[in-house]
């Protein structure tokens, strides 16, 4: 295995059904943050930051008693268990 560095920044903007559920997720949590891609021939990849911090929240669209759409910026630190930061799975098409 060849080790190197990775630094996995950006931004992010997460739906989120109910204020209830933002406001858990506005006071800088940390865990895992997934998306999946899929490429033309159907394959399906999960790509993982293993230990993000949301940080800066910005609500884009709604508000209290609504559905809200937020912006945050991520930062994706290694896990404090394995010291891996970032994980890509493969899944059969």
């Amino acid at each position: 295995m060849i080790r190197g560095d990775l630094s996995a920044t950006g931004t992010a903007e997460i739906f989120f059904k109910t204020f209830d559920l933002y406001d858990r997720y506005r006071n800088e949590a940390t865990g895992p943050l997934s998306f999946r891609q899929v490429d033309g021939a159907g394959q399906a990849y999960v790509l993982t930051i293993l230990n993000n911090f949301l940080n800066n929240p910005e609500i884009v669209a709604g508000g209290r008693n609504q559905p809200v759409v937020a912006k945050f910026e991520i930062e994706g630190n290694p896990d404090p268990v394995t010291g891996k930061t970032f994980q890509i799975d493969r899944l059969a098409a």
